[in-house]
């Protein structure tokens, strides 16, 4: 009898979590690269690159945490592969006046967007997947998500001013140049 077949690719899930640490913005687009450099890497260029570890992966959820001062609805866009096969809907939430978010918002890939399965990060690279609208600053969110260590398939190097080469580091969810969502609890760069 011969032994069985073991994966090579190493799985992780985590939850991980960022501050907006910047003056609030009306929006932030998260790329596949952006989450791949997030999620933690190494610095293989000092002062210009880092490689990330993760190849593919899956967003379960995104929770925003809103500050309680949040007057507007933070929200998440997910980005559908193509608008083709869309429904035409819309969802608003409307906040009366005087009234603050005091509830987390809590999200989940819906069908028909690019999140819902894995994401080849090398190959989906820059394109948007979810966009982060009405964030105050002093706001968290936190993602859960299930991702590969590179093996067969390659990991994306991201953009980093950071020096220390061989360090492990996590850049930003919204990417080298926007730099407002930190990681919490983590080795950071930007």
């Amino acid at each position: 009898m011969l032994p069985p077949e073991l994966s090579s690719v190493i799985a992780v899930h985590h939850v991980y979590r960022w501050s907006n640490s910047g003056a609030p913005a009306p929006s932030s687009s998260i790329t596949a690269a952006n989450v791949a450099a997030a999620l933690g890497g190494t610095i293989t260029v000092s002062g210009t690159t880092v490689q990330a570890f993760a190849s593919t992966f899956r967003i379960h959820s995104i929770t925003v945490w809103p500050t309680v001062q949040s007057v507007t609805s933070p929200e998440v866009i997910w980005v559908s592969p193509s608008t083709a096969i869309e429904k035409d809907e819309a969802k608003i939430r409307s906040i009366p006046a005087g009234v603050t978010v005091d509830r987390p918002l809590m999200s989940r890939p819906p069908k028909n967007t690019l999140c819902r399965d894995w994401i080849n990060a090398g190959v989906v690279g820059n394109q948007t997947l979810f966009t982060l609208l009405n964030i105050p600053e002093g706001s968290i969110v936190d993602m859960s998500v299930s991702f590969t260590i590179a093996n067969n398939v390659a990991a994306v190097a991201a953009v980093t001013t950071t020096t220390g080469l061989g360090s492990i580091v996590h850049l930003p969810l919204d990417g080298h140049t926007g730099g407002k969502f930190i990681a919490q609890g983590l080795p950071v760069a930007v």
